[in-house]
């Protein structure tokens, strides 16, 4: 599909724009600990290139169990909202914990609040994305994800190339 005809597409769609808002807000959020996080363990924490590394896969873990423990207990337990809602509280508890570990410049305290993260991302993508599939019209909602991966496959791309440069300069400053 031509990218015109895609635009048109998008634009057939009354939900198209909410979607792909709430998502890439999101994925915003879940991506950004690549610029955050990693040089605030290497400044605050004094954390090497490998550890600051490792607190992404604490983050990667964690949204998948949050992915596997909303979609197959809390979601019907609860509803999407209040889902949505948990995750949400578990991030900003988790991203006060993040703070509260810099202040005493604990390391195990920061792993906690990390996983704490990912857990609560994977929940509210989840809790989102189920929600957002109930208010789009049928037979659209893998048309809207194929359209949100591509666009996400385009924004981390560049992203990816500079932290693989920075990553290769810190390693090279490390064994100076």
């Amino acid at each position: 599909m031509a990218l015109p005809q895609l635009l048109f597409q998008l634009r057939t769609i009354p939900q198209a724009g909410r979607f792909l808002g709430v998502l890439c807000l999101f994925t915003f959020s879940m991506f950004l600990n690549d610029a955050v996080l990693e040089p605030y363990g290497a400044a605050v924490f004094g954390m090497s290139v490998c550890a600051t590394t490792s607190l992404n896969v604490l983050i990667a873990l964690a949204f998948f169990a949050g992915l596997g423990l909303s979609g197959f207990w809390l979601i019907e337990r609860a509803c999407n909202i209040r889902t949505a809602r948990v995750g949400a509280v578990l991030a900003a508890l988790a991203l006060l914990l993040m703070l509260w570990a810099g202040s005493g410049q604990s390391i195990p305290l920061l792993r906690t609040a990390v996983g704490l993260f990912g857990l609560s991302l994977g929940v509210c993508m989840n809790a989102c994305l189920t929600l957002m599939f109930s208010f789009v019209q049928p037979g659209c909602t893998g048309f809207l994800l194929g359209v949100w991966g591509g666009g996400l496959c385009l924004f981390l791309r560049p992203g990816h190339h500079q932290w693989r440069r920075s990553a290769h300069l810190a390693h090279s400053l490390e064994r100076r």
